[in-house]
């Protein structure tokens, strides 16, 4: 059990699908509950999900994967992971977060690109000045759940 990994059980999933089958099971088995202070709590505030994918497609991909199956994945995450955290500076995320995700992405041996970063920021910026109407309904989606939370 890696406990550096928040999604260790998917990383035993992959460890485990390497010598056995699997088969659907007609029934819930599982389920999750959320609480302040959990790790579940922690991993949607900062997202985890995104670096853990990169992780997972970084580690198992060569073993599942094409060549080129891998490299279309890996670039697809991190165009996904950019666009997520071009957003996140778009809503001025604080010191924390992007502690976690500077060092998680230094962890995967991809360090976080500022140029990479800012040219999202930029097409970002620009789609907004280009797109009124996407910007002001992305501007009442964020009012509507920001009202819906309080």
């Amino acid at each position: 059990f890696n406990e550096s990994n928040f999604h260790a059980d998917m990383e035993v999933f992959f460890q485990v699908l390497k010598d056995g089958d699997f088969g659907f099971v007609h029934q819930v088995l599982t389920f999750s509950r959320s609480r302040e202070e959990s790790l579940t709590s922690f991993s949607r505030t900062v997202n985890s999900y995104l670096p853990g994918m990169v992780y997972h497609l970084l580690k198992y991909g060569p073993e599942y994967l094409t060549r080129e199956e891998l490299s279309g994945r890996l670039a697809l995450q991190m165009k996904r992971y950019y666009t997520y955290l071009c957003e996140s500076v778009l809503q001025r995320r604080g010191p924390e977060f992007w502690t976690f995700h500077k060092n998680k992405l230094r962890d995967l041996g991809l360090p976080l690109s500022y140029s990479r970063l800012g040219g999202v920021i930029v097409m970002r910026l620009l789609d907004l000045l280009l797109n009124p109407k996407r910007a002001v309904e992305a501007l009442l989606r964020r009012g509507a759940r920001s009202g819906s939370a309080g």
